[in-house]
This record gives structure tokens, C-alpha cells and sequence, in this order.
């Protein structure tokens, strides 16, 4: 990942005029590093069956045959190809194939194949030969975004917004754990003490209890900002630090959404974690953290914007229809 995090040098300097910034990945951002995963694996896809470098089954033990092929996933088409220089009208018909699908929206998995389906004609890839031209991003995105052993580029959305939430409470969950030291900001200078970690990111907030028509109670009641409801925009924070030539991540923070009078302030960092010993104590979560990070930076500093509106404009489309 150092290796990966060296390449952000190519970045414009404007971004990271100072020694430290501070950035964030929200569920858009995650949205498009998976929205770009998805969509470029298919060209991977129809690109190897075009050249036809990979095989496709009818079953787990029948290959689809060239004939099959070519009826049931192509829009075949006749094109006159004239064969004489000097007379247009001289030459012969020919026939090309159109791969049907622009791109492949969904696919099943099983545990050697993965499923696909053309205009209702189902037919199937070796994972093994599929995984073989498969980047470690796009396989950590089937990891994560299939459900009950499925992928469909339009619960992207959906899955992305679950998916940094629950990000979101477990950075929580370990700053209030106590095991690591939380720090008040990004210079994690000034710590943040155990007795105030169990209700870090709660606060108070006035309400009005009716005791009668005519009589209303002034109280208040206390709220976890942290807890974000489906209207919500969650993200998480993380610290970049520029020394001798090269970014590091120095810190990460989950962040909360405080209300104040009916009005919500923007999620805002909540504790800060060294961001090594939080990957540390949430393995299972690093590959991800690690990968998010990088593309959120290059997002931000331009390198992935056309990448981001064809993820905006996709679903505003669907949305539209």
C-alpha cells in the first residue's frame, strides 16, 4: 500500500499545500470506486469473449458452442464490403456480430461459476479463469458487494451508503472500546480521556413534553450523533500527512451529525485514531480502508472526476425512466 500511496505524488500540489490535510470518503465516493470496479470488469468480460479467450458454459460440464454463441449473446447484422477499389458496387455481404449486452448489469456465483443472463438465455464463466484478469480492486468489490451470492450494479448505491455506515460504527465502537488512544484532533497532540470516550459523540438536546392540552414540560433528552438515519449522508475522516516526498495516512475519525434548533451540521470528524492501530484492531476491514483512501485522494484531486459523473449520471437516468 506505501507503494500505492507513493503514486498520489503525481497529484496537483494545490490539493496539499500544507504538511497535513484533512479529507473524507462518503458514500458517493464509494459508490464510484465501485460503480468503476463493476463496469470496467465488464469490458473485461466482453472484451475476453469477443476474443474469444475465454469459454462459455451452457452448464458446469458443456461449453456453449461457436453457433449457440453467436444466436444467442450476439445481434448479428449483414454490412456489404466492397472488395473493388474503383467500383462501390462491386463486393460482398457479410456478417458481423454485435455482443448484445453494453454491460453486464448482474451476475450470480456459485462455487466454480459465475451466471449470467442474455434475454432470458442463462449461460456461465469459470471463476477461475474470470479471476485470472481481475484486479485486487474489483475482486474486493465482488467480495463486498454481493448478496446472497449476487452482484447488480444497481443496489451500488444501497450497498455503498450501508457499507460506510457500518464503517462509521465500528470506528465508533472502537473509540468508545477505550483498547486505543483517541485524540481530540488531527494533530494528535491532545488525548481524549476514557471517561469521556463511552458517550463521545452524544449530546443533549431540548425537547417539549405535553403534560396536558394546555401545559408543555421543557426537558431534554440525550441523542447519539453518531447513529445516522437512511436520510443521513455518512463518511468517515482521514488525515493526510506530506513529508520527505511522500503522503502517509497518518489518522482516521468517524464522524457524527449534530442537530441543532431542527437544522443538521455536516457530518464532522468525532475522535481521531492513529491510523495504523486502527487497522490493527479492525483486520477485516484494511484491504477496504486502504483502497478507499487511495482512490477518495486521487478522486478528490481530479484524477477520477469523468469516472465520478458517469456514476451520477447513471443513476440520475435510471432514476429519471
Amino acid at each position: 500500500m506505501r507503494k500505492t500511496l507513493l503514486l498520489l505524488l503525481s497529484m496537483p500540489t494545490l490539493l496539499f499545500s500544507q504538511s497535513n490535510t484533512l479529507c473524507s470518503v462518503n458514500e458517493e465516493d464509494m459508490g464510484t470506486w465501485a460503480f468503476m470496479q463493476h463496469t470496467q470488469l465488464s469490458e473485461k468480460i466482453i472484451a475476453s469473449i469477443n476474443s474469444r479467450s475465454i469459454q462459455i458454459y451452457e452448464t458446469e460440464k458443456l461449453k456453449m458452442s461457436e453457433k449457440k454463441m453467436s444466436e444467442k449473446l450476439y445481434n448479428l447484422i449483414t454490412v456489404f464490403i466492397q472488395t473493388d477499389i474503383d467500383n462501390p458496387e462491386i463486393g460482398k455481404d457479410s456478417v458481423m456480430g454485435f455482443f448484445k449486452e453494453e454491460f453486464i448489469k448482474s451476475f450470480k456465483m456459485s462455487k466454480d461459476f459465475f451466471e449470467f443472463n442474455t434475454d432470458g438465455f442463462r449461460w456461465m464463466l469459470s471463476k477461475k479463469e474470470v479471476y485470472k484478469f481481475c484486479t485486487p480492486d474489483q475482486l474486493l468489490y465482488i467480495d463486498r458487494y454481493s448478496f446472497n451470492n449476487t452482484i447488480h450494479i444497481d443496489s451500488i448505491p444501497n450497498k455503498s451508503k450501508t457499507m460506510i455506515n457500518t464503517i462509521n460504527q465500528n470506528l465508533v465502537s472502537l473509540c468508545r472500546s477505550g483498547m486505543l488512544t483517541v485524540f481530540q484532533n488531527d494533530s494528535l497532540l491532545s488525548k481524549i480521556s476514557k471517561e469521556k470516550l463511552k458517550k463521545h459523540g452524544m449530546y443533549e438536546t431540548p425537547i417539549a413534553l405535553p403534560l396536558n392540552d394546555e401545559e408543555w414540560l421543557d426537558s431534554s433528552i440525550e441523542v447519539d450523533a453518531t447513529i445516522f438515519n437512511k436520510n443521513m449522508t455518512c463518511n468517515f475522516f482521514y488525515n493526510l500527512e506530506y513529508s520527505n516526498f511522500q503522503f502517509y495516512i497518518k489518522s482516521i475519525s468517524p464522524s457524527a451529525v449534530y442537530t441543532l434548533q431542527s437544522f443538521e451540521i455536516p457530518a464532522m470528524p468525532i475522535g481521531y485514531l492513529k491510523y495504523n492501530e486502527a487497522l490493527t484492531s479492525l483486520k477485516s476491514e484494511s484491504e477496504l480502508f486502504n483502497r478507499l483512501i487511495v482512490f477518495a485522494t486521487c478522486l478528490k484531486a481530479s484524477h477520477y472526476q469523468l469516472d465520478k459523473e458517469d456514476y451520477k449520471n447513471y443513476f440520475t437516468k435510471k432514476a429519471g425512466n
